[in-house]
C-alpha cells in the first residue's frame, strides 16, 4: 500500500572483523559494496583474458546495475508478493476471523489468510480432538507470528497469501537443535493430559510439556485447546534415552507460559539465520537513516531496517535524516523483528512501543480502526508527496467510537494509482507535486486498515469518494445502495454498485408490479436507488441481491435481517415469496428470512383465492405473532393494528411466571412454564355458524431460558447456584420475563434485586419511563473500556461512561464491573432527540432507599442459604434461632481467633476472642447472643458480651423507623451487625452496594444508622444504611438538558460560559460549549468544545478537604453534567497535523474565586522556584516516577523513593495490581528540589 523495495549495502565503516564472521558463517543478510567491487574486477579480467572483446560493454552495463543497486540500498527493506517464498515468517495482527479463516494484516500494506487447516499441525493431520472454527483460536486484535505457505495465484490476475501458525512451519531443525535453557519456543498443544499439556514443537526430536500450574485449567476443564499456539520460555531441559549418540532419545522441555515473562524475553544471539525468527525482542543499535526509515544491526552481525511507519521518532525531517545518515545517533533500542525473508536475507525490524511491548492498545486500536473501512475522513493533511508513487497523510480522529486512550495520530497513505482513478488528466496526476502541496487539507476515503503498520489505505480519487459502496464486505441486508445498470437480460439485471462491486436484480425485484420485458423499461448506465436483499458469501467472490421495489426502498419500518430482529408485535414489510390456500402466505423479508401467515387467517379474511390476492412477488405489511430463533419459524398477521401488539400470549417484560426445569447447560437453565402461563390451543376457534369438529386440542407449551448470571445478583454465586441448587424436573417459582421475544424464546431472571426493583417500578421498559435524577436498577449487558452498557426491561439500555463508573478514578471498567452484574444506576442524562440515556454509578450520586437495600440485602442471604447443605437448614429452622435471640451451649474448642460452642440441635457457634467473656474455659456453660447465621460456613457468629445480653434481656424493641447511633459487633464482607443505642434490637447494615463498596468499618466503631425496617425478613434483626460522614456532596448538579437554549454569548477572555462535560480525561474535563459564538475576527465553528484543567476546578477550600479525605477533585463530576466557568485562554491554531485550517482551543477555569476575579494567572514553567511548595495532582505512576500536575503546561516527577516514607506503600507502587493506594487526580503537595530547563523537567518530593 505504500512504496518501499531494494537493498542495503553495508557501509565500509562496519567492522571488519564482523563483515569476515558473517561473510565465513554464510549468513552475511546485505551485499557489501567493497567486496562485491574485488570480484567484480576478477570477473573482468578473466574475461579480458579470453579475448573477449564486450567485457567493457558489460562490465559498464554491471556498473549502471552497480549504481541502480547503490541508488534502492538507500530505502528500508519490503515485502511483495512478487518475491515473497515459502517459510518467509512475518509479525502479523488478525483483522478479521470467520468460521474457516481468519485475515492477517502484515507489514508493508498486506494482508494474508490463515484457513482452518493452517492454524497447526493438528489441524493439518485432521485431528478430531481439534475445534472446526477459527473464532475458537483467534480473535481480532491478536498479535501472531506465522509463515508463507504459499502465493496463491487466482482469477483476474491476483494473488492470495495463505499463511500457516504450525509450529513445523516456524521451527526449522536449526531452531529445534539450538533450544537450550532459557531459549524461547513456539508450538502447539498436541494434547491434554494427567498433569498438563504436551506441546508439538513441529520435531520429531524434541517435545515440550507445559503444567497446569501455568498454563492454568486441569484434566477436566483445559484452559489451552487442542492446536492452540503456545509461545513459552524453556525452563529446563529432559534428554530421554541414549545420550550423545545422532539416533538416540528424545528431548523434554519444561515450559513457561507467562505472559510478562515471554513477551519481555530478549534474544542475545543468533548463530544461525534459519534460527531468527518473526517476533523475536532484540536490542538493536542505529547505523544509518534511510529515505524511508532506519538501518540498525542487532544480535552482532545480522543488518534489519525499519521503516517510517516503524520509527520512534518518525517526526523526524527528512532534511534532518539525509544530513544524519553518517552521523546517526548513538545507542541502543528495544526492537521486534517484523520480518525474515530468508529467500532474500531481508530482515525488517519494528520501534513501535505497541508491537515491540505487545500491548492491549493495539486491540483496541485495531478494532476501532476497523470499523472506518468505507469512512469518508473530510479532512487530511498532507505531509509527504512521493514523486510518481504516492500521498503520505495524517489522520485525526476526534470521534468517540474511534478515539484513542493515548489520543495518539493516526496515518494514511493514497498510491498513485487510488489519486489517478477517474481522472481526465492523467498528466496532472502523474505530477503529484503540482496537484498536492504539504500541509493542504483533503478528503479521503478508507479502503481498509494496515493493523500492523498502523496506517490507513486511502483513496483521494473523487469518484472513489462519491461511492456508495467500495467492498463487499460493506455490504449488509437492508441497506440503501445505489447502482449503475451494467447489463439487461429477461431473468432480470446487473447492476455496478462500484468498480469492484456488482449485485443482480431478480426479475420479481425490478418493481411493485411484474415487468415482462425489462428492456423496455431500463437502461444500461441509469442510476437506480436500490436496497440489498441478501449477502451470500460463496467461493472468493460473493453474491449480491437487490431489490428495486419502491415500496421496500423507501420504506421506513424497520427491516427483519433476522429471526432476532422480529420481536412479537412489531410491523415490517416484506413481500410473497410463496402462496397456497393449505399453507397460506409465506412472506420473505432481508437475507433469506420468512415468516408465515396462517391459511386459518385467510379463511377468516374471506380471501377463497390466495394465489391470485397475494401472488408471488407483492409487497406486504406484516405484525409479528410469535418468532423462535432456534427454530427459524415466524408466524405473521396481516392484522398490523393489535390491541396487544408488543406482547404475546399476555406474557411481557416484568410479567412473574413459574415452571419446571426441562434442561441445564454450564450456562443456563431452560423451564418450561406451567399451564396457564400463555398456553393456548393449537386449534383455533371457530367463527360463530361454523360447525365444530371434535378434534383433541393441544395445548401448546412455552419455554423460558434463564442465563446463569441471572440467577444471582452477584454473577459468582450464580455459577454455583446453577451448578448445586438447580436440578431437572425441581420447580422454579418468581420468574420475571426480562425480554419478550416470541412464545418459544423468552428470557428470565432471578435476580431478587430487579425483582424488588420492578416491584417499586425502577425497572424501566422504555425510553418515556425514564427522567433525570431517577435512580435506577439493571444489569451489566456490555463492559467495554469505554463504559458499561446496562440492560432493563425490553431491551431498553443506558450507557454508563467511564468517568461515571465510581467516585474514584476507574482505568478499565472491565476490571472494575463483570458482565451481568446487578448496578443501582442514576439518571444523569435524557436526551430526547438522540433518545440517548446517560447514567452514572457513582455511590455518592445513588439515592439509597429502603427498596434497594432490601433487594441487595435479600440478595446475599437468599445466596447463600441455596448454597448451605440441607442438614444445617433444617437445624436452624428447627431451633428458630435468629438474629437477636440468645442461646444457651458447651465451649468445645479454645482458638486463638475465639471459643466454638456446641449449641442445642447440634448447631455450632463461633465467638470471636473479642466477644468472650473473661475466664472461660472448654467445658463451661454459656450463654451467647446471635449476631449472624453464617449459611456459608455453617455455623452461628455469637457474642458473650455482658452488654448485648442485658439489652436482649430489656426487651426495649425497636417500633419504628428513625435515627440511631449504632456500634459494630460483628464485620462480614459485605454487612456489618451492629446494636442500636439503648434498644434490645440488632441491625443489619451493607457496607457494600451493588457498585462496589460504601464504607470500611471495625468492631467498635461508632456510627449514624437509618433504620428502613425495624423487622427485616420477618426475623428481630432491623435493616439500616450507615450514614456515611465523609461522603461527598450528594447535591445535585444540573443536567445539560436544563440549560437554556437562548444562551448567546461571544467568546472571549473572561467571559462567563456555559457547557456540558462530555469527558473526564487524564488531568481534566473536556466540555461542550453551549450558546457561545466566536468573534469575527477569530476563525473557528458554532460547535465549540473547551478543556478545563484538574489545576483548575476546584477552590482552595475544596482543595484542602480533598487533600485530607485523599478524594478526588473529579470525583463531584459526571459526564452529562451541566457546569459554568470563565474562559483563561483562546488559543486558534494552524498546523499540519490540525484536521483544519484553524482549530479553536478553549481553556476554562470551574473556579469560583477565578469567576469573581474574571482573571486567571495559569502557573507557567518560569514560574517555578526551587525549593517552593505546590499543590499538584497526582497523574499516573510510570518509569519509578509518580507525575504530579501542576497546572496545564506544568508537572512535576517525583523519584518514587521521595514520595512517601512507608515501605509498604513503596512497595505497593511497583505493584500494578496495588497502584489503587495512590487514587487519581488527588490533591497533593510537592516541593521543587530540582529543575532542568534544557529538558523543561521539573524534580520535586513529598517528604516533606
Amino acid at each position: 500500500m505504500f512504496p518501499r523495495g531494494g537493498s542495503l549495502i553495508r557501509p565500509a565503516s562496519a567492522g571488519a572483523s564482523e563483515e569476515k564472521k558473517a561473510v565465513a558463517g554464510g549468513e552475511s543478510l546485505f551485499k557489501i559494496a567493497g567486496d562485491h567491487k574485488v570480484k567484480k574486477k576478477k570477473q573482468d579480467k578473466k574475461r579480458e583474458s579470453f579475448g573477449g572483446v564486450g567485457g567493457s560493454k558489460k562490465r559498464k552495463s554491471r556498473e549502471a546495475d552497480s549504481d541502480d543497486v547503490e541508488k534502492k540500498s538507500t530505502r528500508a527493506n519490503s515485502l511483495q508478493l512478487k518475491t515473497l517464498e515459502p517459510g518467509t515468517q512475518i509479525l502479523g495482527v488478525v483483522t478479521k476471523v470467520s468460521k474457516r479463516n481468519a485475515t492477517v494484516s502484515l507489514p508493508c500494506g498486506l494482508n494474508g489468510f490463515v484457513g482452518i487447516e493452517h492454524l497447526s499441525d493438528q489441524h493439518e493431520a485432521s485431528s478430531d480432538q481439534v475445534s472446526d472454527s477459527v473464532a475458537d483460536y483467534l480473535s481480532v486484535g491478536d498479535m501472531v507470528r506465522c509463515a508463507v505457505v504459499e502465493v496463491e495465484r487466482l482469477e483476474h490476475n491476483k494473488r492470495r497469501l495463505l499463511l500457516s501458525l504450525a509450529a513445523s512451519a516456524m521451527n526449522s531443525q536449526e531452531t529445534i537443535r539450538l533450544v537450550k535453557e532459557g531459549s524461547y519456543v513456539y508450538g502447539n498443544v498436541q494434547s491434554v493430559e494427567d498433569h498438563g499439556y504436551v506441546v508439538s514443537l513441529g520435531s520429531d526430536s524434541c517435545t515440550g510439556f507445559l503444567s497446569f500450574k501455568v498454563g492454568g485449567g486441569s484434566f477436566d476443564t483445559p484452559a489451552l485447546k487442542i492446536g492452540q499456539v503456545v509461545e513459552a520460555i524453556v525452563s529446563s531441559v529432559v534428554e530421554e534415552g541414549k545420550k550423545g549418540k545422532k539416533t538416540g532419545g528424545k528431548r523434554v522441555l519444561q515450559l513457561d507460559s507467562t505472559r510478562s515473562k515471554v513477551d519481555e524475553f530478549v534474544v542475545e544471539s543468533c548463530p544461525k539465520l534459519d534460527a531468527l525468527q518473526a517476533g523475536f525482542l532484540v536490542k538493536a543499535k542505529k547505523r544509518e537513516y534511510l529515505e524511508d526509515g532506519l538501518a540498525m544491526t542487532f544480535c552482532g552481525f545480522y543488518n534489519g531496517t525499519v521503516d517510517m511507519f516503524h520509527l520512534d521518532d518518525w517526526k523526524l525531517d527528512p532534511k534532518m535524516r539525509r544530513e544524519n545518515r553518517k552521523k546517526p545517533r548513538q545507542g541502543t533500542l528495544m526492537a521486534r523483528v517484523l520480518f525474515v525473508n530468508f529467500k532474500t536475507k531481508e530482515i525488517g525490524l519494528t520501534l513501535v512501543p505497541n508491537l515491540v511491548n505487545r500491548g492491549k492498545d493495539a486491540v483496541e486500536r485495531t478494532i476501532a480502526s476497523c470499523k472506518r473501512v468505507g469512512h469518508v475522513i473530510d479532512e487530511c493533511a498532507v505531509e509527504r508527496i512521493d514523486q510518481h508513487k504516492g500521498v503520505l497523510l495524517s489522520v485525526k480522529l476526534d470521534d468517540d467510537e474511534n478515539k484513542m486512550e493515548d489520543d495518539s495520530e493516526l496515518f494514511a497513505y493514497a498510491k498513485r494509482s487510488t489519486i489517478s482513478k477517474g481522472s481526465e488528466d492523467p498528466e496532472e496526476i502523474v505530477q503529484l507535486n503540482k496537484k498536492y502541496k504539504v500541509g493542504q487539507i483533503v478528503p479521503a476515503k478508507v479502503l481498509g486498515f494496515a493493523a500492523i503498520d498502523n496506517v490507513f489505505n486511502v483513496s483521494l480519487a473523487q469518484s472513489v469518494i462519491d461511492a456508495s459502496v467500495l467492498h463487499y464486505d460493506e455490504l449488509k441486508p437492508g441497506m440503501k445502495v445505489k447502482g449503475k445498470i451494467a447489463k439487461i437480460m429477461d431473468k432480470g439485471m446487473f447492476v455496478s454498485l462500484s468498480d469492484n462491486v456488482q449485485g443482480f436484480i431478480h426479475a420479481n425485484q425490478l418493481s411493485d408490479v411484474a415487468i415482462s420485458d425489462p428492456s423496455s423499461r431500463f437502461n444500461v448506465g441509469e442510476t437506480l436507488n436500490l436496497r440489498v436483499l441478501v449477502v451470500q458469501f460463496e467461493g472468493n467472490r460473493p453474491k449480491i441481491y437487490l431489490t428495486n421495489k419502491r415500496s421496500i426502498v423507501t420504506s421506513s419500518l424497520p427491516p427483519i435481517t433476522s429471526f432476532d430482529e422480529a420481536i412479537p408485535g412489531s410491523v415490517a414489510q416484506g413481500y410473497v415469496d410463496h402462496t397456497s390456500k393449505a399453507n397460506g402466505v409465506i412472506v420473505k423479508f432481508f437475507n433469506n428470512v420468512r415468516g408465515q401467515v396462517s391459511g386459518s387467517e385467510l379463511e377468516s379474511m374471506g380471501v377463497d383465492n390466495p394465489q391470485e390476492t397475494y401472488p408471488v412477488g407483492k409487497v406486504v405489511k406484516v405484525r409479528v405473532i410469535s418468532c423462535s430463533p432456534l427454530k427459524q419459524r415466524m408466524q405473521l398477521s396481516f392484522r398490523t393494528a393489535s390491541a396487544n401488539a408488543g406482547v404475546s400470549n399476555g406474557l411481557g417484560p416484568g410479567s412473574l411466571v413459574s415452571g419446571k426445569i426441562i434442561s441445564k447447560t454450564k450456562t443456563d437453565l431452560t423451564i418450561r412454564l406451567d399451564r396457564g402461563f400463555g398456553a393456548e390451543n393449537t386449534n383455533e376457534e371457530p367463527e360463530e355458524g361454523t360447525p365444530v369438529k371434535k378434534k383433541r386440542k393441544k395445548e401448546k407449551r412455552i419455554h423460558v431460558t434463564i442465563p446463569s448470571v441471572h440467577l444471582s445478583d452477584s454473577t459468582a454465586y450464580g455459577k454455583s447456584l446453577l451448578k448445586k441448587s438447580y436440578k431437572e424436573g425441581s420447580s422454579v417459582e418468581n420468574i420475571m420475563l426480562l425480554i419478550s421475544q416470541g412464545d418459544d424464546t423468552l428470557i428470565g431472571t432471578l435476580k431478587p434485586a430487579l425483582l424488588a426493583a420492578n416491584r417499586k417500578r425502577f425497572l424501566p421498559s422504555k425510553f418515556e419511563d425514564v427522567h433525570e435524577n431517577a435512580t435506577l436498577v439493571g444489569y451489566a449487558s456490555k463492559v467495554i473500556k469505554e463504559g458499561v452498557e446496562v440492560s432493563f426491561l425490553n431491551k431498553f439500555k443506558g450507557f454508563v461512561p467511564r468517568a461515571n463508573v465510581s467516585d474514584d478514578w476507574v482505568d478499565d471498567p472491565r476490571d472494575f464491573i463483570t458482565l451481568g452484574q446487578t448496578v443501582c444506576v442514576f439518571v444523569n442524562n435524557v436526551d430526547v432527540d438522540s433518545r440517548k440515556v446517560t447514567l452514572s454509578m457513582k455511590n455518592s450520586a445513588l439515592d439509597v432507599n429502603k427498596p434497594l437495600l432490601e433487594g441487595y440485602v435479600t440478595s446475599l442471604v437468599e445466596d447463600k442459604r441455596k448454597l448451605a447443605p440441607v442438614e444445617f437448614i433444617q437445624k436452624v429452622q428447627s431451633s428458630k434461632l435468629s438474629i437477636g435471640d440468645i442461646l444457651e451451649g458447651e465451649i468445645t474448642k479454645v482458638l486463638e481467633e475465639g471459643v466454638e460452642i456446641m449449641c442445642e440441635n447440634g448447631l455450632v457457634a463461633f465467638c470471636e476472642l473479642k466477644h468472650v467473656a473473661p475466664g472461660k474455659q472448654t467445658g463451661d456453660k454459656i450463654e451467647a447472643r446471635v449476631l449472624d447465621i453464617d449459611f456459608e460456613e455453617k455455623y452461628l457468629d455469637v457474642s458473650m458480651e455482658t452488654s448485648l445480653l442485658e439489652s436482649a434481656k430489656k426487651k426495649k424493641k425497636l417500633l419504628a423507623n428513625g435515627n440511631f447511633k449504632g456500634t459494630v459487633h460483628l464485620v462480614k464482607e459485605n454487612y456489618v451487625v451492629l446494636s442500636l443505642g439503648n434498644t434490645s434490637t440488632l441491625c443489619v447494615a451493607p457496607v457494600t452496594l451493588y457498585n462496589g463498596r460504601l464504607i470500611n468499618l471495625e468492631v467498635g466503631m461508632q456510627c449514624d444508622i437509618r433504620v428502613v425496617d425495624p423487622s427485616f425478613m420477618g426475623s428481630r434483626a432491623a435493616l439500616g444504611e450507615i450514614s456515611i460522614t465523609h461522603k461527598k456532596s450528594t447535591q445535585r448538579r444540573r443536567s445539560g438538558s436544563q440549560l437554556s437554549s437562548d444562551l448567546n454569548v461571544s467568546l472571549k477572555l473572561g467571559a462567563l460560559v456555559q457547557g456540558v462535560v462530555k469527558d473526564i480525561t487524564a488531568c481534566g474535563m473536556s466540555i461542550r460549549l453551549k450558546g457561545v459564538a466566536c468573534d469575527s475576527d477569530i476563525p473557528g465553528s458554532n460547535s465549540l468544545y473547551a478543556y478545563v484543567n484538574v489545576s483548575n476546578i476546584a477552590d482552595e477550600s475544596t482543595v484542602k478537604s480533598s487533600m485530607a479525605s485523599g478524594e478526588s477533585v473529579l470525583g463531584a463530576y459526571s459526564v452529562g453534567d451541566a457546569v459554568e466557568g470563565i474562559v483563561t485562554s483562546i488559543e486558534s491554531k494552524k498546523g499540519k497535523n490540525l484536521r483544519s485550517d484553524n482549530v479553536v482551543h478553549v481553556g476554562l477555569s470551574l473556579r469560583e474565586c477565578d469567576k469573581q476575579s474574571k482573571q486567571v494567572k495559569e502557573l507557567e514553567f518560569d514560574d517555578i522556584i526551587v525549593g517552593k511548595k505546590y499543590t499538584g495532582y497526582i497523574q499516573d505512576f510510570y518509569n519509578g516516577n509518580l507525575n504530579v500536575v501542576l497546572s496545564r503546561h506544568v508537572k512535576v516527577q517525583v523519584f518514587s523513593t521521595l514520595v512517601s516514607k512507608d515501605l509498604t506503600l513503596l512497595d505497593d507502587l511497583f505493584n500494578e495490581h496495588k497502584h489503587d493506594r495512590l487514587k487519581k487526580f488527588v490533591p497533593v503537595e510537592v516541593e521543587v528540589i530540582r529543575i532542568q530547563p534544557a529538558r523543561s523537567i521539573i524534580y520535586g518530593s513529598m517528604l516533606s
